[in-house]
């Protein structure tokens, strides 16, 4: 059960990895990172705002 799970584990992994390596995440650093996210925020609190003004 224990090496199933494990197994599982590792594969979703290297799926994850792999699929990083294909979209060009693979490299990012920490900071990069941080500002995907940051700006991320930052456009979806833009978006509901507009929606909020609208009401939508």
């Amino acid at each position: 059960m224990l090496k199933d799970v494990t197994e599982n584990a590792l594969k979703a992994l290297r799926e994850i990895q792999e699929e990083a390596k294909r979209n060009g995440t693979a490299e990012m650093t920490l900071e990069e990172i941080n500002l995907e996210i940051y700006l991320a925020r930052r456009e979806s609190e833009a978006k509901e705002a507009r929606l909020r003004l609208v009401g939508g």
